[in-house]
């Protein structure tokens, strides 16, 4: 008889909707499935018969991609024995494509084959699922009734001499006889020679008690020599004066055998239970009690299995006190149809999990439920993974919002400064006027310096190295800084003038300093004091910065006094998604992003910290030599020179259409304006000769700016391009544009810059 526990699991697995399986892969590559539950015929639509020695009905169903990826998840699982985790589709007779999730874990066998012990499921739908469970279940009866079959018994009677005077055909056929042939021989022809002495006493015996003999286990011995084992009683009959007596005996041969392979099979599946991470549980609705449960559970609830068959009740304790009530009815209902939710656990630790709960109810022949089947799996990581998806595509809406913003704030920028500039020459003579227009210009720089870190913030900015004062970068943005830390976070910036000018992009330094800023604000949650100190460094042979190369550095110091870090927790903060924050709270990349701008840059950084003393962030970054800084300089003071060539302007805002026309008019260039690509080329058809330069938006209805490039090309091979753009993301890119160089000027742009990027493409 097959075991309490056997039975328990027997029943679950063949009501559930999933199939359990086992796979074989022989040493000479041959793959079959020996085992298999009526779960994975009716997902895979193949029989056991189909798959037993060759496993190849089972990959037929698979879409072909999904075949090879499985057969070599497989093959490289049985080379590492570890286990196998997979989903994969079939296309099922009728066409219909499925997925199908498949676990199962390696077992080496002595002659080398690799056996799988798993489970899979159909994950496309709950209710094509229970539909399965129906018919798995009834699958199930009729298979258990084949395989339980009672054993004929044979009746063997035997005289005083122990020669068989008796024995009917099943005796004749249990021990390989022919018919009737039996008769006549000793009794010893069907017991092994070890146990003829032992048989005889046991008669002997018998002839002088009560005539019988309780049923016991004996072997009997067949025609060809094999022995079989037999469960036998003895009676004696006494008929005048000759004793008889009877042996009736059973085969126990397939009872034996089945017994074997039940125990394998309870191995099987004691080994299935203990590797599956899911929690198997069997509920009786009636006691309201915990038939079964996986050992999964002690590990997904962290209590114990026992406490929870001694009392169900501890199960919902356990149960976060947000979502009692709704598990509560759940639990009360399930009997009639089961549930499929999910809720939040708390550890005794106080750790919140969140678990996955599905149960299906288990009916008698009436229709009446009697017991509840449910599998439970944790989903806390997946549901983390779900909300960081979530945020990512919030910033990346953002960020593409933050873009469009941008592209329409330069633009209007371009406008500003470019006609305030040009008001300005007019009306030298006007001193008001003259103020009015530099605030005018002040008013549109703060106002690019903006634009500059909302792009910071998107990581939309062009990366392109500029020499630049990290003090005033610091001084620049102190205000945006301010609002970003928080009221509760005070902040003192040390800023010295003698700090040597650098090499960074502004947009990378910019996004530096707002990560160290965030990472000191979540290091003081009750808020603090942030530093911010630049100072000039001459590193030699005795400077305490050991590994950093010899020279003059411009160094930045961020301070806090917030909690501090551990010496472990120290040696992994620069690494990428390394975070101590809670889950959800933060990405793990902030530092990470701070340690690769420096090392870009050449630089070094260091950290000083200790729990409860705050943090130092050091950073040091090779001076520029001195004469890069003033061929800049002087760069920047040599005013534009003038023209006479042919410009094609292609600008599809009538603003800065109209001030770019004035800017290059102005010296002397003769401007052709075009609102869009298709007008540009109509108005190039009406040129007798190329234009020198064609100067072009890049984001533009209709025709965008790279393909109206690549056909002014054509037709005029020598004609320069130079783009304009107020956007700096892949949007430029992606359209064949570089968003960096002399070819191409980021908006907002001032009337010098434009006129020196056109006359230094027309000298190039």
């Amino acid at each position: 008889m097959p075991t309490w526990e056997e039975q328990q699991l027997t029943t679950i697995l063949a009501e559930a909707p999933w199939g359990v399986y086992v796979f074989r892969i022989r040493p000479d590559g041959r793959m079959s499935c020996p085992f298999a539950t009526p779960g994975l015929e009716k997902l895979f639509a193949v029989s056991v018969e189909e798959i037993r020695d060759d496993a190849t009905p089972l990959f037929e169903r698979m879409l072909p991609e999904d075949a090879t990826q499985v057969i070599a998840a497989i093959r490289e699982s049985a080379i590492a024995m570890q286990p196998f985790h997979h989903d994969f589709r079939i296309r099922r007779p009728d066409g219909e494509i499925r997925w199908v999730r498949a676990r199962s874990s390696p077992v080496r066998e002595p002659d080398g084959s690799s056996l799988w012990q798993g489970f899979c499921e159909d994950v496309t739908d709950i209710r094509t699922a229970q539909h399965q469970l129906a018919a798995t279940k009834r699958e199930g009866e009729e298979r258990m009734s084949a395989i339980i079959e009672s054993a004929m018994d044979g009746v063997v009677s035997v005289d005083d001499s122990l020669n068989i005077v008796l024995a009917n055909p099943a005796a004749d056929a249990m021990f390989g006889y022919e018919t009737g042939s039996l008769i006549g021989r000793p009794l010893s022809v069907l017991l092994p020679p070890e146990h003829r002495a032992g048989h005889a006493s046991a008669l002997r015996g018998l002839r002088a008690g009560s005539g019988y003999a309780k049923r016991r286990l004996v072997e009997g011995l067949r025609a060809d020599g094999s022995h079989v084992p037999l469960e036998a009683s003895i009676s004696r009959a006494t008929i005048g004066e000759q004793n008889l007596y009877t042996v009736a005996c059973r085969d126990l041969s397939e009872k034996l055998r089945a017994q074997h392979e039940l125990e394998a099979g309870e191995e099987r599946f004691r080994q299935l239970a203990d590797s599956i991470r899911e929690v198997f549980w069997l509920f009786d609705t009636e006691e309201r009690r915990v038939l079964y449960v996986s050992p999964a559970y002690e590990t997904v609830w962290k209590r114990s299995a026992a406490e929870l068959e001694r009392n169900a009740d501890v199960l919902l304790d356990a149960v976060h006190p947000d979502d009692r009530a709704r598990v509560t009815a759940a639990w009360l209902e399930m009997g009639d149809r089961g549930h499929d939710l999910e809720y939040r656990i708390v550890w005794p630790d106080g750790t919140t999990r969140w678990l996955h709960d599905r149960a299906f109810p288990v009916r008698d022949a009436s229709g009446r439920s009697v017991r509840v089947a449910g599998v439970t799996e944790d989903v806390t990581d997946r549901r983390a993974l779900e909300q960081q998806l979530q945020q990512t595509q919030k910033m990346e809406s953002i960020g593409r919002l933050a873009g469009g913003v941008a592209h329409d704030f330069n633009n209007l920028l371009t406008v500003i400064v470019s006609s305030a500039e040009l008001l300005r020459e007019e009306v030298t003579s006007l001193p008001t006027a003259v103020e009015m227009a530099n605030d005018m210009l002040d008013a549109g720089r703060r106002g690019a310096a903006l634009t500059r870190q909302l792009l910071a913030f998107t990581r939309q900015e062009v990366v392109e190295p500029k020499v630049m004062d990290v003090s005033s970068v610091v001084a620049d943005t102190e205000k945006l800084l301010r609002r970003l830390i928080g009221e509760d976070v005070a902040l003192t910036t040390r800023l010295d003038p003698r700090t040597p000018l650098v090499r960074i992009d502004p947009g990378q330094w910019t996004q530096l300093l707002l990560n160290l800023a965030v990472n000191a604000r979540d290091a003081m949650p009750r808020g603090g004091t942030l530093q911010i100190r630049t100072f000039a460094e001459s590193v030699d042979a005795q400077s305490r910065h050991p590994g950093v190369a010899q020279g003059l550095y411009a160094g930045l110091e961020v301070r806090d006094d917030g909690t501090g870090m551990t010496a472990e927790v120290r040696s992994r903060i620069f690494e990428p998604f390394f975070t101590t924050k809670p889950r959800g709270k933060g990405s793990g990349l902030g530092l990470a992003v701070v340690y690769g701008v420096v090392h870009q840059a050449g630089g070094h950084i260091e950290v000083e910290t200790e729990p409860g003393h705050g943090t130092t962030f050091t950073i040091l970054l090779p001076a520029t030599r001195s004469d890069e800084d003033r061929g800049a300089a002087h760069d920047r003071e040599r005013p534009a020179a003038r023209g006479t060539e042919t410009v094609l302007l292609v600008e599809d805002e009538g603003s800065v259409r109209r001030v770019a026309t004035r800017i290059l008019a102005g010296r002397g260039y003769r401007v052709i304006g075009a609102s869009d690509g298709e007008e540009a080329l109509r108005a190039l058809d009406a040129l007798t000769e190329s234009p020198a330069i064609l100067v072009t938006d890049v984001v533009m209805p209709n025709m965008d700016g790279g393909e109206l490039a690549s056909r002014v090309r054509l037709r005029h091979p020598s004609t320069k391009i130079l783009f304009t753009s107020g956007y700096v993301d892949e949007s430029i890119t992606l359209r064949g544009v570089p968003s960096g160089g002399t070819s191409f000027l980021q908006k907002p742009y001032t009337p010098q810059m434009l006129l020196a990027r056109v006359r230094e493409m027309l000298d190039a």
